[in-house]
């Protein structure tokens, strides 16, 4: 089946070429003139013919070659596999001819490991008869700072007595019944070599005072900061070859593992630790800006010595110990637990807003973010946990509270005081009545709010809803005040000497801050992020009602005022619209004199209080009259046209009228 399908597949491949050479023949000779070239066409396919077949040959060659080496490896192998079947035949039967050699062998056992004991003994002999005398050198070279020579003297005691103890275990191991003369001989040996583990206490202590001061000994002497870290990575690495030891001997010598890299960390950590700590130069009492400048001697520090770690100490430390990380990660967390120290220690008033903002620009480049030490934030998470963030706005938001409701009501005592003085407010540039009321009050918001911005994205809102919340409440403070100091007047009319101007004043205050507040909306109302998710519909208007809460003050400033005006006319007014006040021009002039009289005052009112009404007109004087029923209407026109034809000022008392 399978001959008959390549015979088939053949001469499709043979018809397929045929139809492909006379196609390529077809194309090649498509004019007469071609036909001269046909020799030299067939000679240059016969040529390609026969290359082919050379390479076609060559290759063939080859597969055979290769298929002949492949045979004669696996005969090899073959012949190789009957040897080896043969040679495991062998040592079965001769394994099985031994099995009970092992029980006639048991002395010679016992030998051996006693000969292996002594000569364990005799290698370490050299070293065991020197013992005192190299411990007393040792000593002498620790004293002296050379521990890179005390650390190999140290090394070979402890080898020596490793090596003897290890034997008395495997010796104790390979017996069912232990020897209490072994267990008597490890005491032995270890009281003998007693001296051995303070020589290795006494190096360890050198080597954590040296690293204790590496920031400081790294720029003058970084040679002695690599030896101690040489005699560490020692130490470590027979750490790690006692361990593979133990789990093959389950025999560990009491003083490993050592854990000298973990150690050394530590000490480090100690030192990071006990810098930052002895920053702190003064406290509260000595100082009112003792916390700033403490921030500012940490914030140094810490670039200065990180500085250090990333230039100097970085080629002296193995990598093992990724020191610059190491170094980073030990001032962020000793950072950390420094300030929640201070923060537990209490901190008062502005103390708040240093350590608030400090911790704002802890990331920025004045600190981990400077440019020469390229820490990022994500590899030290933040510096204090969310709860004692929150807790120290808290604080000072409700330090805050207390202090802007203090400022505001000393703002308002300050300002009453002005009122009764004699002599008039003070106008603006375009000769409005103020005083310095909203001018103080909106820099002391305007001071917090951007404090705030310095104190992290949280706070701005805190401190927004908080300002216009004290706002609102002194604009119902004001009204009450104004309320107080109109009452005050009426009692003794003559008494402030200037009530109109300085309730002039006060009206042009609360226009100016019912416009302050529409400017805090715009400058500041961004921070709070989208209303609707943060505070709630009913906040869009808020602002709206804290300046309808101003105009309301300034409309009952104005009632006053206008009271005060007729006080002043009131009983002349009474003749207004009667046969008596067009025929009497006394009243009028009265009335007319007052009022021109109080507009001098209330010119100084800004432009939004002002409502201008239009003149009186003689038709609704004639409907009027008519009106009140004194006259009919042609009597009515008739005095009024005298009236008007008389009193060629009347225009002008009309046109006060209606200013006012």
């Amino acid at each position: 089946m399978d001959q008959q399908r390549g015979d088939v597949e053949m001469e499709r491949l043979e018809r397929q070429t045929r139809e492909n050479s006379i196609k390529q023949v077809a194309a090649l000779l498509q004019r007469p003139d071609q036909l001269e070239r046909v020799e030299l066409l067939k000679k240059k396919y016969v040529r390609k013919k026969a290359a082919a077949d050379a390479h076609l040959k060559n290759a063939v060659q080859s597969q055979l070659g290769d298929v002949k080496t492949g045979l004669n490896q696996l005969r090899s192998c073959l012949e190789d596999i009957k040897v080896v079947k043969q040679n495991l035949s062998d040592i079965h039967t001769i394994y099985h001819s031994v099995s009970g050699l092992k029980d006639k062998l048991v002395n010679l056992s016992h030998e051996s490991a006693k000969h292996h004991q002594l000569a364990a003994s005799v290698e370490s002999l050299k070293h065991v008869a020197n013992v005192p005398e190299t411990v007393f050198a040792t000593k002498e070279l620790i004293e002296e700072g050379k521990l890179l020579q005390a650390h190999r003297n140290l090394a070979d005691l402890e080898a020596s007595r490793d090596q003897l103890l290890l034997e008395l275990h495997r010796q104790m191991n390979r017996s069912a019944n232990p020897d209490p003369k072994n267990e008597n001989d490890a005491k032995m040996i270890e009281g003998y070599f007693s001296k051995v583990q303070e020589l290795s206490e006494n190096l360890g202590k050198q080597l954590w005072l040296l690293l204790g001061r590496t920031l400081i000994t790294v720029r003058k002497e970084p040679t002695i900061i690599v030896s101690a870290l040489r005699i560490i990575e020692r130490e470590c690495r027979m750490d790690e070859d006692w361990k593979k030891r133990y789990e093959l001997y389950k025999f560990m010598p009491a003083d490993r593992p050592k854990k000298w890299r973990e150690k050394a960390i530590n000490v480090l950590n100690d030192a990071v630790e006990n810098r930052l700590e002895g920053c702190q130069l003064e406290e509260r009492d000595q100082h009112k800006m003792w916390l700033v400048r403490h921030l500012e001697i940490i914030r140094r520090l810490t670039i200065d010595d990180l500085k250090v770690v990333k230039s100097l100490c970085e080629p002296c430390f193995p990598e093992t110990f990724d020191i610059v990380r190491t170094y980073v990660k030990m001032y962020h967390t000793a950072i950390s637990q420094h300030l929640l120290n201070v923060i537990e220690r209490g901190l008062e008033g502005n103390e708040i807003v240093s350590l608030l903002s400090w911790i704002t620009t802890y990331y920025s480049e004045e600190l981990m973010g400077h440019r020469g030490l390229q820490i990022q934030e994500g590899d030290l998470g933040p510096l204090l946990s969310i709860d004692v963030i929150e807790s120290l706005q808290d604080r000072y938001i409700n330090t805050l509270r207390n202090n802007i409701t203090e400022w505001m009501s000393n703002s308002m005592t300050t300002d009453k005081k002005d009122w009764y003085k004699e002599e008039e407010p003070e106008t603006d540039g375009k000769g409005f009545y103020v005083t310095q009321l909203p001018v103080i009050l909106f820099q002391i918001v305007d001071q917090n709010m951007q404090v705030s911005q310095l104190l992290g994205s949280g706070v701005t809102p805190k401190v927004l809803d908080l300002v216009l919340t004290e706002i609102s409440n002194f604009a119902n403070i004001y009204e009450d005040e104004l309320k107080k100091y109109k009452e005050a007047h009426l009692k003794e009319r003559s008494q402030p000497r200037f009530y109109i101007q300085y309730m002039s004043a006060n009206v042009n205050n609360c226009d100016t801050l019912g416009e302050s507040t529409k400017q805090l909306k715009s400058k500041y109302a961004e921070s709070r992020g989208p209303v609707d998710q943060l505070y709630g519909a009913q906040d869009r208007d808020r602002y709206h009602t804290i300046t309808n809460q101003f105009l309301q003050v300034a409309d009952y400033g104005c009632l006053f005022l206008k009271e005060e005006v007729f006080l002043d006319v009131g009983e002349y007014i009474q003749n207004i619209l009667t046969r008596k006040w067009l025929e009497n021009e006394g009243d009028v002039d009265t009335i007319c004199a007052t009022v021109e009289d109080y507009y001098h005052d209330f010119k100084h009112l800004r432009p939004t209080i002002i409502n201008d009404y239009p003149d009186v007109k003689a038709e609704q004087l004639v409907s009027l009259l008519q009106l009140r029923g004194d006259t009919g209407k042609s009597e009515a026109q008739q005095l009024v046209n005298n009236a008007l034809a008389d009193r060629g000022s009347t225009s002008m008392k009309k046109g006060i009228l209606s200013r006012v």
